[in-house]
């Protein structure tokens, strides 16, 4: 992403953005955060299926999200900036 922009101001703000989304929290991917709720019911955890489902639901999103406009966008970026300085 960095490689991206031009501006001094534009690969800070994008080191920001970057840095900031890393720190809202744990972001796992939808199997892993699974794997953790399933493993709890089976441990005799707080947790239920209906909790597994939800969070699967919802991680689900979360990457399909993450995916689509996260990495889509930032490899379009590249190549965008790499079709413009050839």
């Amino acid at each position: 992403m960095l490689n991206a922009v031009d501006t001094v101001t534009a690969r800070i703000l994008v080191t920001y953005m970057v840095g900031f989304f890393l720190a809202l929290g744990p972001f796992d991917h939808v199997v892993v955060s699974a794997l953790h709720l399933l493993f709890g019911i089976w441990l005799d955890g707080a947790a239920g299926y209906a909790a597994l489902g939800t969070n699967v639901v919802l991680s689900t999103v979360g990457n399909l999200v993450g995916g689509v406009l996260l990495i889509t966008s930032t490899h379009t970026a590249q190549v965008k900036s790499s079709r413009s300085g050839a």
